[in-house]
C-alpha cells in the first residue's frame, strides 16, 4: 500500500497558490522553454551541417582539378585588376590624403577673401552715400535724356559694313 500512495502523490500536480503573481508561472516555465529552443536550434544545425557537407563533398573534390587548371587565369585578372583599378585607386586616396590640409587652406583663405571684399563694398556703399550728396531726382532725369541721343548715335556708327576681299595669288610655275 505504500507504493501505491507514493505513486499516487508523484502523480499529482503541485496545486498553484492564487495569491502568487502570474510572473511567477513565468519564470519558473522560462528555463524549460529556453532550454527546448536551445536543443531545437542545435538539432536543426546540426542537421544543416550534414546536409551541407553531403552536398558540397562532390563540389569541393570536383573544384580542386578545376582550380589548379584555371590557376594562370585568376593569378592574370588578380594582376589586371591590382594594376589597373586598386593601384590608381591608392594613388588618388594618398595624393587627396596629403593635399587635403591645402585644400582646406585655399578654401578657407577664399571664404576669408570673400568676407573681406563684401565688408569692402558695403563700405565703400556706405561712405558713398554718406560724404557725397545725393543728386535730386530731377536732375538725374535729365542727365539720362541728354545721353539717350548720343547713345543711339553711338550704335549706329559701330555698326559698319564689312567686306571681305578676295585676293589673287601667283600661280606657281612648275
Amino acid at each position: 500500500m505504500s507504493s501505491s500512495t507514493t505513486m499516487s502523490m508523484m502523480s499529482t500536480p503541485s496545486p498553484v497558490v492564487a495569491n502568487q503573481p502570474p510572473i511567477v508561472y513565468i519564470l519558473q516555465v522560462l528555463p524549460r522553454v529556453i532550454s527546448f529552443i536551445g536543443s531545437l536550434l542545435s538539432l536543426i544545425g546540426r542537421a544543416l551541417v550534414g546536409t551541407g557537407r553531403f552536398i558540397l563533398t562532390p563540389v569541393f573534390v570536383a573544384s580542386t582539378p578545376l582550380l589548379y587548371i584555371l590557376a594562370p587565369v585568376i593569378v592574370f585578372i588578380r594582376v589586371l585588376i591590382e594594376s589597373l583599378i586598386l593601384t590608381p585607386y591608392r594613388i588618388v586616396t594618398y595624393l587627396l590624403d596629403a593635399l587635403y590640409p591645402v585644400y582646406v587652406f585655399v578654401g578657407t583663405a577664399c571664404l576669408c577673401a570673400g568676407v573681406v571684399a563684401l565688408g569692402a563694398r558695403l563700405i565703400i556703399y556706405a561712405a558713398g552715400q554718406v560724404l557725397l550728396e545725393p543728386s535730386a531726382s530731377p536732375s538725374t532725369n535729365s542727365v539720362e535724356t541728354e545721353h539717350a541721343p548720343r547713345a543711339s548715335s553711338m550704335q549706329r556708327k559701330s555698326m559698319k559694313r564689312v567686306s571681305i576681299k578676295e585676293e589673287k595669288r601667283p600661280q606657281r610655275i612648275g
